[in-house]
Parts: C-alpha cells; sequence; structure tokens
C-alpha cells in the first residue's frame, strides 16, 4: 500500500516540475490549442507531461488575453497616471503665455482653463500682468533676429481700440516684423520705423505689398527708395465680392419665394383654395 502512495506521489512531482519547468512560449501553445480544442484537454495533459488543471489554467489564461484585446477602449476613460506635473507659479506663468501666443487664447478662455481643468482661480488683471511682465524680454529678443532673408514684406495699419497700428510680415513665413502701436499712421511713423528696420536688422526685401493707403507708400519710398511696393488683391475684389454676395442673396429670396408658392398650390388652405387664388399663384410662378 505505501509502495503505491510513494509512486503516485513522484508521478505528482514529476507533472509539478515539469509544468515549472515550462517558459512563456510553450504555456502559449497549451494555451491556443486548448482553446482551438483539436486536441483534448487529457492529450494536451500528457503531451507536455502536465496536470490537466495546468491546461485548464492555461486556457482561462488566453481567453482572458483574447478577451482583454478586443475590448473596446478610450483613453479618455483610462484613469492611469501618464505623469505628475509639478504645478508652480513660475509653471502656471509659462502656461498662460502659452495659451495667449500658442492658442490665441483670450484673457477669459484662460480664466475658464485654469479654473475647470486645474481647479485654480485667476482673476483677468492677473492674466494681463503675466503677459505683460515679458513685453521687454519679447521686444530684446525680436529687436536681435536677422531680417536679411525675408523677400517679400506685407504691409498694413490695423486698429486697436481705435488707435493705428503699424503691420509688416513675411508673405512666406507670416513672420511679424513690425507691430507698433502710434498715435498716427503718417508716412513719418512709416519710414522711421522701416528705416529702423533696415539698419539695425538688415531687412531688404525683393518688393513690399501693401493696400492703396498712401502713408505706408510714402513712408517706404522715403525710407527705401529702390524697393518697390505692389497692390494687393484683396482690395481689388472686394467690390466684386460684395457684388456677388448680393446676387447669391436675391437668389435665395427668388427660390425661397418659388418654394412658398408651390407649397401653397400643393396644400392649399383659406383662400388659397379658390381658382381665381390659384389662378393668381401660377401666374406668379
Amino acid at each position: 500500500m505505501s509502495t503505491n502512495i510513494d509512486t503516485l506521489s513522484a508521478q505528482n512531482l514529476k507533472v509539478s516540475y515539469a509544468a515549472h519547468s515550462l517558459n512563456s512560449s510553450k504555456r502559449l501553445e497549451i494555451g491556443i490549442q486548448s482553446i482551438a480544442a483539436e486536441t483534448s484537454i487529457t492529450q494536451l495533459a500528457n503531451e507536455y507531461n502536465v496536470s490537466r488543471k495546468f491546461v485548464y489554467q492555461q486556457k482561462e489564461i488566453a481567453l482572458e488575453a483574447v478577451t482583454q484585446a478586443f475590448e473596446e477602449q478610450s483613453v479618455f476613460n483610462d484613469d492611469k497616471i501618464i505623469f505628475h506635473l509639478p504645478v508652480t507659479k513660475q509653471w502656471l506663468s509659462q502656461f498662460v503665455i502659452s495659451l495667449l501666443l500658442t492658442t490665441r487664447c483670450s484673457y477669459q478662455g484662460v480664466m475658464e482653463i485654469l479654473r475647470d481643468v486645474f481647479d485654480y482661480e485667476i482673476s483677468k488683471g492677473s492674466v494681463h500682468n503675466i503677459i505683460y511682465s515679458v513685453f521687454e524680454k519679447c521686444k530684446k529678443i525680436n529687436s536681435q533676429q536677422d531680417l536679411s532673408g525675408i523677400r517679400v514684406g506685407l504691409h498694413d495699419e490695423i486698429y486697436q481700440a481705435g488707435d493705428p497700428v503699424l503691420v509688416g510680415v513675411c508673405a512666406d513665413s507670416t513672420y511679424c516684423y513690425l507691430l507698433s502701436l502710434e498715435e498716427s499712421c503718417d508716412a513719418n511713423a512709416w519710414g522711421v520705423h522701416l528705416l529702423d528696420l533696415k539698419e539695425k536688422q538688415n531687412l531688404k526685401p525683393n518688393k513690399t505689398i501693401a493696400d492703396g493707403g498712401q502713408s505706408a507708400r510714402k513712408g517706404q519710398k522715403d525710407a527705401w527708395p529702390d524697393i518697390p511696393c505692389g497692390g494687393d488683391i484683396f482690395h481689388a475684389l472686394h467690390p466684386f465680392s460684395k457684388l456677388c454676395q448680393y446676387q447669391d442673396n436675391r437668389a435665395i429670396d427668388a427660390l425661397n419665394t418659388v418654394e412658398e408658392f408651390k407649397h401653397k398650390l400643393n396644400c392649399p388652405r383659406g383662400k388659397w383654395k379658390k381658382d381665381e387664388k390659384r389662378q393668381e399663384l401660377l401666374n406668379k410662378l
């Protein structure tokens, strides 16, 4: 009796040792074959010299892996922490500047993003102070840029709260090399800024493009007498664009009127059921 028990224990130890010695590739093979069901669990256990319980375990692991692979996963529902962010006042200042300059966010938008995402309250005045605190540094960096690579310059005036702002932009890169708030946008203001850009930052474009305003053209002629100034397309096409929009609106109004008459003919109600009224609608159509 004891001999049989010893023999059974030895067999169990041998089976257990065989299972522990199997690497991940062999375990994967067992799991895949058990799912395929082309071979019985007993045959797989005998083939790999393991227990039937071990084969069932590999089958469950394989089935769980397959299930996870085909589950719909959304990055928005994943609670796994990717990284921790040490938020300091300096970091907040950088974030505010990035929102304003990179995303063109408004002051109010910055306040709402910090409130909703970071649970941090900031006033509009604080946002204003942060952006204005780096103005001098930005001016210094801008004044050190070499503008000799700009071939075509675009010049125009924009208005901020009713005050004119002189603007110069590179046509190829859209780099803004001039943005100056002035009391007036006369030829003298244009000439001074263009001359400074030429002498201090090597701005020598092959040509410029501007609207029909005489101030920018005269100022450029005084500062850059040898550089031609062409006309922009927008102002030339603007009256035609307004005419096309007017014609489009007329056409839409006419189509709406036709649809209204057709509806009254197809679904007559009240006075439109009378023959003379229906004839009147047909004449209008």
